[in-house]
């Protein structure tokens, strides 16, 4: 969370002034396997002693959830434990588990959901009992149902977000780990269903990384909360599958249809990702943000054009911002945002989208999507988009329709340490002395700005941004490009 707080005193596990999300990450101890025995055990031991409230943070579903998992995982890794102190952990592990089954998170669905049923599962195949073998089949009930629905057919998580796509990955196919040692027919079924969709989450997650090995910022994504899509590859691809192991292979244009996203890659670390999806799954929409038709891009293994990330959670204007249209790389009309967005996790009228796909034009690989959005006085705000990529130059035209009189913004968030300058033939990105990027309109000029850029939960910095506004009459049309220097 990159916020550090003493851990001592009474109230070291419910530290003053933590917002939840970073006492969230306090309980849910993955830090256990990357810190000495000793250490754990104390830090274990000191939980069950200072954490008997079952209302404090730690007995909340999502923290139970991770906690359950990594004490189990600890465990087995430490079988030199005292029997007194084995036998105390494991009987937590029990209560927590049972305190889990009670509250499962149905309110909320989506990854909440995913997780208590793989600790379901998890628990389960890993006591002995009747309350063990009863977690075991409500689990794989919930498992069965929810990868059905969460996991679409391209491969990608319906929430839309590299982050908890990869999180989920991890956790699923750490379940199969599991369930392969077990043997029984449930856990032959868990083991199956774990395995297959986590290894089509990991597959589609390739399409979603950048040259520099980190995720695309898409929707609530931040970087260095889930493992990198590398470390996933060398844990759990046993030998290396060259098709997912190295991204250099997978080259020209790629489709996550279901998902909404589209992009090409070439080999000179160029690597585009286009978004023309929906929000988020229409019944769960809390972590998507307002980036219709936004985009990002790499060039020379850097990224050049990037969205904003996510700072925080809390309800604040940060959040907003970080959700909202004008931190992402498409057009804002009228100071609106595409989707009504509220508190942290909250969406009213939203986004549709109307097409989106890939094809080839004209001998030229093409992008395009197409949305219609909520507009001032209860009108319709449609906005069309196509990148044609024929190298070295990426043309993009951008399409407005809303009756009346309207003003518009587009956007160019920069990477931050890049340096942006002007020549005659536009707006040039460069890192240090050499040139990723040159950045123009046809028939007007972007103006250069600061924006902030929040690549990890409490880190901000800013960066160079382009931006050029308009005012039209029911229509609008702009050409622009970027030529790959």
């Amino acid at each position: 969370m990159n916020r550090r707080l003493p851990f001592s005193g009474p109230e070291r596990w419910r530290q003053p002034g933590a917002d939840r999300l970073w006492t969230y990450n306090l309980h849910a101890f993955r830090f256990l396997s990357g810190i000495q025995p000793r250490d754990g055990l104390f830090l274990v031991l000191d939980w069950i002693a200072e954490n008997t409230d079952p209302k404090g943070p730690g007995w909340e579903p999502y923290p139970l959830s991770i906690r359950i998992r990594e004490w189990i995982e600890w465990v087995h890794s430490n079988r030199g434990l005292d029997e007194a102190a084995a036998h105390r952990i494991v009987g937590s592990i029990a209560r927590q588990t049972a305190a889990l089954e009670a509250q499962i998170e149905y309110h909320l669905m989506g990854n909440h959901l995913l997780e208590n049923a793989v600790t379901l599962c998890w628990a389960g195949l890993s006591l002995d009992g009747e309350r063990a073998s009863k977690w075991v089949r409500r689990g794989l009930s919930i498992l069965r149902e929810e990868l059905a629905t969460q996991v679409l057919p391209d491969g990608a998580h319906d929430e839309r977000s590299p982050m908890y796509q990869a999180l989920l990955a991890e956790a699923l196919l750490r379940l199969a780990g599991v369930a392969d040692k077990v043997r029984s027919r449930d856990a032959d079924t868990i083991g199956h269903l774990s395995q297959s969709a986590g290894t089509n989450l990991l597959g589609s997650l390739s399409r979603l990384v950048h040259p520099d090995g980190e995720y695309a910022l898409l929707n609530d994504c931040a970087l260095g909360v889930a493992p990198t899509y590398g470390a996933l590859i060398q844990r759990f691809i046993a030998g290396g599958d060259p098709g997912m192991e190295n991204l250099d292979t997978r080259l020209g244009a790629w489709a996550l249809a279901d998902a909404g996203y589209f992009g090409w890659r070439d080999g000179y670390g160029t690597c585009l990702v286009f978004d023309s999806g929906p929000i988020g799954p229409d019944h769960q929409p809390g972590h998507g943000h307002a980036d219709a038709l936004s985009f990002e891009l790499s060039r020379r293994g850097m990224r050049v054009i990037a969205d904003t990330g996510v700072f925080t959670y809390n309800p604040c204007s940060v959040r907003q911002y970080d959700r909202g249209t004008a931190a992402h790389n498409t057009i804002q009309v009228d100071g609106r945002d595409q989707s009504e967005l509220w508190e942290s996790f909250r969406c009213a009228r939203r986004i549709s989208i109307r097409s989106a796909g890939t094809g080839f034009r004209d001998g030229g690989l093409e992008l395009h999507g197409s949305c219609g959005g909520p507009g001032k006085s209860g009108q319709t705000v449609m906005h069309s988009r196509s990148i044609r990529i024929e190298p070295p130059v990426i043309g993009f035209h951008d399409e407005l329709t809303a009756p009346g009189r309207h003003q518009a913004v587009l956007r160019v968030h920069l990477a931050p340490g890049l340096t942006c300058s002007l020549d005659s033939d536009g707006w040039k990105a460069a890192a240090g002395s050499e040139a990723l990027a040159r950045v123009s309109g046809r028939g007007f000029s972007f103006d250069a700005t600061t924006t902030p850029y929040h690549p990890r939960f409490g880190v901000e910095i800013d960066r160079p941004a382009l931006s050029a506004a308009f005012d039209f009459h029911d229509r609008l049309e702009l050409n622009w490009s970027i030529h790959l220097l």
